[in-house]
Protein backbone atom coordinates (compact mmCIF):
# COMPACT_ATOMS: atom_id res chain seq x y z
CA UNK A 1 0.00 0.00 0.00
CA UNK A 2 1.39 3.46 -0.78
CA UNK A 3 1.41 6.40 1.16
CA UNK A 4 -0.57 9.71 -0.39
CA UNK A 5 0.93 12.77 -0.82
CA UNK A 6 0.19 15.76 -1.75
CA UNK A 7 2.40 19.06 -3.26
CA UNK A 8 2.33 22.15 -0.85
CA UNK A 9 3.16 25.21 -1.40
CA UNK A 10 5.08 27.69 0.85
CA UNK A 11 6.93 30.53 0.51
CA UNK A 12 10.92 31.74 1.54
CA UNK A 13 12.36 35.04 1.26
CA UNK A 14 14.78 35.67 -1.31
CA UNK A 15 17.12 38.50 -2.31
CA UNK A 16 15.43 42.05 -1.56
CA UNK A 17 13.28 40.29 0.78
CA UNK A 18 11.03 39.10 -1.85
CA UNK A 19 8.74 35.94 -0.87
CA UNK A 20 9.22 33.11 -3.40
CA UNK A 21 7.09 30.38 -3.80
CA UNK A 22 8.15 26.63 -3.16
CA UNK A 23 6.64 23.31 -3.38
CA UNK A 24 7.25 20.37 -1.35
CA UNK A 25 5.50 17.02 -0.29
CA UNK A 26 2.84 16.62 2.69
CA UNK A 27 1.46 13.25 3.28
CA UNK A 28 -2.13 13.32 3.42
CA UNK A 29 -5.45 10.86 3.92
CA UNK A 30 -4.25 9.30 6.92
CA UNK A 31 -6.93 8.03 9.33
CA UNK A 32 -6.02 7.57 13.23
CA UNK A 33 -6.49 4.21 14.50
CA UNK A 34 -8.45 3.70 18.18
CA UNK A 35 -7.11 1.15 20.57
CA UNK A 36 -10.24 -0.99 19.56
CA UNK A 37 -8.48 -0.84 16.18
CA UNK A 38 -5.40 -1.63 17.04
CA UNK A 39 -5.99 -4.56 19.24
CA UNK A 40 -8.81 -6.21 16.91
CA UNK A 41 -5.44 -6.13 14.29
CA UNK A 42 -3.28 -7.24 17.01
CA UNK A 43 -5.80 -9.97 17.45
CA UNK A 44 -5.37 -11.02 13.99
CA UNK A 45 -1.97 -11.26 13.96
CA UNK A 46 -0.90 -13.21 17.11
CA UNK A 47 -2.47 -15.59 19.55
CA UNK A 48 -3.09 -12.74 21.72
CA UNK A 49 -6.85 -11.98 23.60
CA UNK A 50 -7.85 -8.38 23.12
CA UNK A 51 -7.48 -8.38 26.66
CA UNK A 52 -4.00 -9.39 26.64
CA UNK A 53 -3.29 -6.19 24.17
CA UNK A 54 -5.11 -3.85 26.86
CA UNK A 55 -3.09 -5.05 29.48
CA UNK A 56 0.45 -4.48 27.84
CA UNK A 57 -0.99 -1.22 26.05
CA UNK A 58 -2.31 0.17 29.74
CA UNK A 59 0.58 -1.40 31.67
CA UNK A 60 3.34 0.42 28.99
CA UNK A 61 1.23 3.71 29.33
CA UNK A 62 1.80 4.04 32.81
CA UNK A 63 4.96 1.82 32.69
CA UNK A 64 6.91 4.51 30.24
CA UNK A 65 6.65 7.72 31.69
CA UNK A 66 7.16 6.91 35.62
CA UNK A 67 10.36 5.72 33.92
CA UNK A 68 10.93 8.51 32.31
CA UNK A 69 10.37 10.77 35.09
CA UNK A 70 12.89 8.65 37.12
CA UNK A 71 15.53 9.65 34.89
CA UNK A 72 15.83 6.90 32.73
CA UNK A 73 15.83 6.21 29.23
CA UNK A 74 13.21 3.61 28.40
CA UNK A 75 14.43 0.85 25.10
CA UNK A 76 11.85 -1.36 24.32
CA UNK A 77 13.57 -4.17 21.78
CA UNK A 78 12.06 -4.10 18.82
CA UNK A 79 9.74 -1.13 19.45
CA UNK A 80 12.10 1.78 19.76
CA UNK A 81 13.69 4.26 22.40
CA UNK A 82 11.56 6.81 24.35
CA UNK A 83 13.58 9.47 26.20
CA UNK A 84 12.75 13.47 27.40
CA UNK A 85 13.81 16.39 26.03
CA UNK A 86 13.89 19.91 27.20
CA UNK A 87 12.50 23.18 25.68
CA UNK A 88 14.60 26.01 27.39
CA UNK A 89 15.47 29.49 27.41
CA UNK A 90 19.06 30.29 27.41
CA UNK A 91 20.31 32.58 30.12
CA UNK A 92 24.14 35.10 29.78
CA UNK A 93 26.03 32.43 32.66
CA UNK A 94 25.83 29.22 34.00
CA UNK A 95 24.85 30.70 37.32
CA UNK A 96 21.86 32.04 35.94
CA UNK A 97 20.23 29.29 34.95
CA UNK A 98 17.12 27.62 36.71
CA UNK A 99 14.01 25.30 36.56
CA UNK A 100 12.24 28.86 35.38
CA UNK A 101 14.15 28.22 32.12
CA UNK A 102 12.36 25.41 31.43
CA UNK A 103 9.31 25.71 29.80
CA UNK A 104 8.24 22.42 28.41
CA UNK A 105 9.40 18.71 28.81
CA UNK A 106 8.76 16.93 25.84
CA UNK A 107 8.94 13.36 24.49
CA UNK A 108 11.35 12.24 21.78
CA UNK A 109 11.20 8.62 20.58
CA UNK A 110 13.68 6.60 18.09
CA UNK A 111 12.16 3.74 16.43
CA UNK A 112 14.49 0.07 16.67
CA UNK A 113 15.96 -0.62 13.43
CA UNK A 114 13.38 -3.24 13.05
CA UNK A 115 11.14 -0.49 12.36
CA UNK A 116 13.18 1.77 10.48
CA UNK A 117 13.71 -0.64 7.77
CA UNK A 118 9.84 -1.57 7.42
CA UNK A 119 9.84 2.03 6.86
CA UNK A 120 12.26 1.97 3.87
CA UNK A 121 9.83 -0.05 2.31
CA UNK A 122 7.44 2.40 2.01
CA UNK A 123 6.14 3.50 -1.70
CA UNK A 124 4.18 7.00 -2.52
CA UNK A 125 1.77 8.03 -4.92
CA UNK A 126 0.56 11.89 -5.28
CA UNK A 127 -3.07 12.94 -4.94
CA UNK A 128 -4.21 16.10 -6.84
CA UNK A 129 -5.71 19.15 -4.99
CA UNK A 130 -9.71 18.80 -5.64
Amino acid sequence: MSLKFKAVKSYKRGDNNEKQPFWFPQLTGSSKLGMDDVVEIFEKHTTASGGDVHLIAWGLSDLIPEQLLAGHTVRIDGLGTFRLYLKSEPADSPEEVTADNIKEVRLGFIPDTRIKRKLEKATFVKVEEQ
